[in-house]
């Protein structure tokens, strides 16, 4: 293990080669600096963030309690996208009746399965209930 960190160290930190002029050595010395510099930032920056700076007073800001706030507010937006969903598949499924247009209605009650499983998946409980089709579509009088 102490040979790989030898070499990675003997990759960065150039050595002084007699052929090369000393801009060329220069060069190579702030290019080297520069890459474990940024190494060094990212590093303590990803300890800062995490928390692991705790011990000095940084409490970082990528907090567990504020990812899942996070989480809820996408799965509550993924549930209400759902829903949406659901009901078009549903006056879908409804006009294809409507229509009597068979493949339409395959396609709608497959859509309109495919989403209600997708709602279970998401919020672990069955959807409440499927509007009838004279809930969705209103009908001019006659």
């Amino acid at each position: 293990m102490t040979g790989f960190f030898r070499d990675i160290a003997t990759a960065l930190i150039p050595s002084k080669d007699t052929s090369e002029a000393p801009h060329v050595f220069r060069w190579r010395q702030a290019s080297a600096f520069s890459i474990v510099l940024i190494g060094v930032t990212m590093y303590g920056f990803i300890a800062l963030a995490m928390g692991w700076l705790s011990f000095i007073g940084f409490p970082g800001f990528a907090i567990v309690t504020d990812l899942r706030v996070a989480q809820g507010q996408l799965a509550d937006i993924r549930v209400s996208q759902i829903e949406a969903a659901i009901r078009e598949a549903k006056v879908a499924n409804c006009v294809a009746q409507e229509e009597r247009n068979i493949p339409a209605m395959r396609y709608s009650s497959d859509e309109l399965g495919k989403r209600l499983r997708e709602y279970v998946a998401v919020t672990g409980q069955p959807y409440p209930r499927v509007p009838e089709c004279s809930e969705l579509i209103a009908r001019p009088p006659q």
